[in-house]
């Protein structure tokens, strides 16, 4: 009798199969939780810039205009804190026609007089044409006021450091779950270089 052999035609079991897919979808799977962590990681420093970048423009307008209060080279009497709560502080200094320090006359003019305050989440700065807008994404703005021996005060002629607290957000509205969900808080003392 003569024996038949079978030739093998080319190609792959199921178990080779069901082995392959199973290994490329595990590999698969690295790349796409590989990929998630990248882009976690950007979203997350994005994030983080763009909020530190917010509490940084507002805390340095702030801190730089808030230091000149009650600037009044002519001894006017004119200048000084003109309200001090903990959302609100709009105070004077003699800043002359173009704001520039040392140009004053002793007369308040309309620029002289500067509010911040916040606005839903835009933190505004009005000196006398409104109510600008200085930064959006502030989830808080808080004003503290001390003494000159640093202790807490609401008489407004007290009042020689101002102490502000501010927390931004990013813009874009992530879910709480995000990476790019980024707060920021800024707490600064200002002290009133004009004021004694």
């Amino acid at each position: 009798m003569m024996r038949q052999t079978v030739r093998s035609e080319g190609g792959f079991t199921v178990p080779e199969l069901m082995v392959a897919m199973t290994l490329s979808a595990m590999i698969m799977a690295g790349i796409f939780l590989a990929h998630k962590a990248g882009q976690d990681a950007y979203l997350f420093g994005s994030a983080r810039i763009e909020v530190q970048q917010n509490a940084r423009v507002a805390v340095n307008r702030m801190i730089e205009e808030i230091r000149r209060a009650g600037f009044d080279p002519t001894v006017s009497g004119n200048f000084g804190i003109q309200q001090a709560t903990a959302t609100t502080f709009s105070f004077r200094g003699d800043f002359g026609d173009s704001n520039e320090v040392g140009k004053g006359d002793g007369v308040v003019q309309a620029t002289e007089t500067i509010i911040y305050s916040l606005s839903g989440t835009t933190l505004r700065r009005d000196a006398g044409a409104g109510a600008q807008p200085l930064v959006e994404g502030v989830q808080a703005l808080t004003f503290s006021y001390l003494d000159k021996d640093g202790n807490a005060t609401a008489h407004l002629g007290l009042i020689r450091t101002v102490v502000m607290t501010v927390e931004t957000k990013s813009e874009e509205n992530p879910g709480s779950y995000s990476p790019g969900n980024q707060r920021v808080k800024a707490v600064n003392r200002v002290r009133l270089r004009n004021l004694s």
